[in-house]
């Protein structure tokens, strides 16, 4: 790969240089956008007591996991922690945190469900676009079609049954935040 790079000429290089920053903002992007099913990890890692300064105690901390893009849930003894905050590294909340329920960051392409690959190439379009200076009727029209696929597939992702590779069933992570979720 190194000799056929080293081939290419300066601007094809750079573009190429462009084309992988943007490929793997766009897989972040999208997998921060919504808590897809077969991203979703936990983390039991015990929490630890800290002091902090301020209005509102946040007297335990645990560390935000390594692979996480995005903090989904925080659970403690009792249930879904509402009051809680992300502070340099980790995830600060009142009660005791017993899990953390994250998006993690997949980075294998085949890892990625074929709607998120497929939102992941949408997204490089989009950017493509304005990298490249594509007109600005273009460059919408790259954006609208990445909003319409994104909204498409995280309403797939939410309501559907079986989601292939997801080892919850359903996305119970996002259904048990809004409440959908019934006890069996």
């Amino acid at each position: 790969f190194s000799a056929a790079e080293a081939a290419l000429p300066r601007d094809l290089k750079s573009l190429s240089d462009k084309a992988g920053r943007l490929m793997a903002s766009a897989r972040k992007e999208v997998l921060a956008a919504h808590p897809w099913s077969f991203a979703q990890d936990e983390d039991a890692t015990p929490c630890i007591r800290v002091k902090t300064p301020g209005a509102v105690e946040y007297g335990y901390a645990v560390d935000v996991p390594a692979d996480a893009i995005k903090v989904t849930a925080v659970y403690g003894p009792h249930g879904l922690l509402k009051a809680t905050r992300q502070i340099a590294g980790q995830i600060r909340a009142v009660d005791p945190i017993v899990r953390v329920v994250y998006t993690r960051n997949v980075e294998a392409w085949d890892e990625l469900s074929t709607d998120a690959q497929r939102l992941v190439v949408l997204r490089l379009a989009s950017d493509m676009a304005k990298a490249i200076g594509a007109e600005e009727s273009a460059r919408k029209l790259q954006e609208q079609l990445y909003r319409d696929a994104l909204a498409e597939a995280k309403y797939r992702d939410t309501r559907e049954t079986e989601p292939g590779r997801s080892v919850w069933g359903k996305n119970h992570y996002v259904e048990q935040m809004r409440g959908d979720v019934l006890e069996r």
